[in-house]
C-alpha cells in the first residue's frame, strides 16, 4: 500500500485511477407515444396507410465526465493547473437528466398478387433528437466509431451542445419491395411451358438520406478529459457553405473550421459547432433475385435453381467521411464504406462488402 504522494514520488508520471458514480435520486427513464393511422382501400387488391408517430422520453440517462476538470493548458498562471482531487484521475457520473424527441411520418402502399405480381412501398419522413444517443454506452452502430459524442460536452448545461439530432436520424426512408411470378402461358404444350414458366424474378429497394455526424479535433486539448475519447473537442466554425456530400466525396472544407477561438478571452471555450451538426451521403441498395421452378412429379415434388444477386447495381454506399480537423488532409473526405442493410454473409462488424455479391442457390421441395 501507499499513499498517492507516495506513489508519486516513486513514479512521477502515476496519475490516480478512474471513478464512476450514479447520482443517489436516478429515476427509470420514461416514454410517452402518441400515433395516428388512416388506412383507405383501392379494391380489394390494393391497401394505402398513412400515419404519425411521435414519441418524447425524459429521465434518459446521460454520462457527465467533467467533474473533476482542470486547466490543462493555461495562458494565466493564477489558474490551477491541477484536479480539484488529485487522488482521482477522470470521475464519470451517470445522470438521468437525458430527453429525447420523435416526430415521424408514415405512408405504405401495399398491393396483393394480381397476375403473378405482388410489392409494397414504405416511406417515412422524420425527425429524431436527444441529448445523447444509446445513453453514450456504445456508438450507434459500427460505422460511427469516433463519430458519436457518448458524453456530456459542457458540464453546466447539458442542452447547449449536446441536444440536437441522434445519432440515427435519418430524415428520409424509402423502401420498396416486389415479387412476380410469370405465368404458363403454354399448358397444352407442356415442353414450352416448362422453359416458359416457372420463372419467379423479386427485388428489394433501399434508399435513405444521410446520416448526421459531428466535427471535433483532437489536436486541442480537452479541460474537461474528453467526450468519446480523450481529448475530442468541437472546433470553430467560420461560416459559408458546407459542400454536398451528394455530389463529391469531399463534403467539409478545413479552411472553414479553426482550431483555436476567435479571442483570447475564449480561451477554453467549446466551440461553436453542436453535436450531429452535420450530414453525410445518403444511401442507395438493390437487390435482386431471379429463378426458375421445375415441377418434377405431380405430387408436388419440384426442384429450383437461381440466382441472388445482392447490390446488384454494384453501387457504392459512402460513409460519413473523416470528422477529425486534426487528421490534415484527410479531414473532410470520405475514406469507408457502410455495411450494407441486407448481405449473404449476415449484418455484424466486418460483413461489409462494397461490392456487388452474386449466390447461386439449389431448392428440392417435397
Amino acid at each position: 500500500g501507499g499513499t498517492l504522494s507516495s506513489i508519486q514520488a516513486q513514479i512521477p508520471t502515476f496519475t490516480g485511477p478512474n471513478y464512476y458514480t450514479v447520482v443517489p435520486s436516478f429515476k427509470n427513464p420514461r416514454y410517452a407515444e402518441w400515433n395516428l393511422e388512416v388506412q383507405q382501400a383501392f379494391g380489394d387488391k390494393t391497401v394505402a396507410t398513412l400515419g404519425y408517430v411521435g414519441n418524447h422520453g425524459s429521465n434518459l440517462a446521460v454520462q457527465q465526465n467533467g467533474l473533476n476538470a482542470y486547466c490543462k493548458v493555461c495562458p494565466f498562471g493564477t489558474l490551477p493547473s491541477a484536479a480539484p482531487d488529485s487522488r482521482f484521475g477522470r470521475i464519470r457520473e451517470l445522470t438521468n437528466q437525458g430527453i429525447s424527441n420523435y416526430n415521424g411520418m408514415t405512408a405504405t402502399l401495399n398491393r396483393r398478387l394480381t397476375k403473378g405480381l405482388q410489392g409494397s412501398i414504405n416511406y417515412t419522413w422524420s425527425h429524431a433528437l436527444d441529448d445523447i444517443s444509446n445513453a453514450g454506452f456504445d456508438q450507434y452502430s459500427f460505422n460511427t466509431a469516433g463519430e458519436a459524442f457518448l458524453y456530456q460536452v459542457d458540464p453546466k448545461n447539458l442542452r447547449r451542445y449536446n441536444y440536437g439530432n441522434a445519432d440515427y436520424d435519418f430524415r428520409q426512408n424509402l423502401s420498396a419491395s416486389y415479387i412476380y411470378e410469370m405465368p404458363s402461358m403454354f399448358k397444352g404444350n407442356r415442353l414450352l411451358s416448362s422453359v416458359v414458366g416457372g420463372w419467379v424474378t423479386s427485388g428489394v429497394i433501399y434508399k435513405r438520406s444521410g446520416q448526421p455526424y459531428s466535427v471535433v479535433d483532437t489536436g486541442l486539448t480537452s479541460h474537461t478529459t474528453g467526450n468519446n475519447s480523450a481529448n475530442i473537442v468541437m472546433p470553430f466554425f467560420l461560416g459559408g457553405s458546407i459542400p454536398s456530400c451528394k455530389v463529391d466525396i469531399t463534403c467539409l472544407n478545413s479552411a472553414q473550421f479553426s482550431e483555436n477561438p476567435p479571442a483570447l478571452d475564449n480561451f477554453g471555450a467549446f466551440g461553436n459547432t453542436t453535436r450531429n451538426q452535420f450530414r453525410g451521403p445518403g444511401y442507395f441498395d438493390m437487390d435482386m433475385t431471379i429463378k426458375k421452378n421445375f415441377r418434377i412429379t405431380e405430387s408436388g415434388l419440384t426442384f429450383s435453381m437461381g440466382a441472388n444477386a445482392y447490390n446488384v447495381l454494384n453501387h457504392p454506399r459512402f460513409a460519413n467521411p473523416d470528422n477529425n480537423l486534426a487528421d490534415g488532409s484527410a479531414f473532410g473526405h470520405i475514406q469507408s464504406t457502410v455495411t450494407p442493410a441486407s448481405s449473404p454473409y449476415g449484418n455484424f462488424q466486418g460483413s461489409a462488402v462494397s461490392g456487388r455479391v452474386l449466390q447461386l442457390e439449389l431448392e428440392v421441395k417435397f
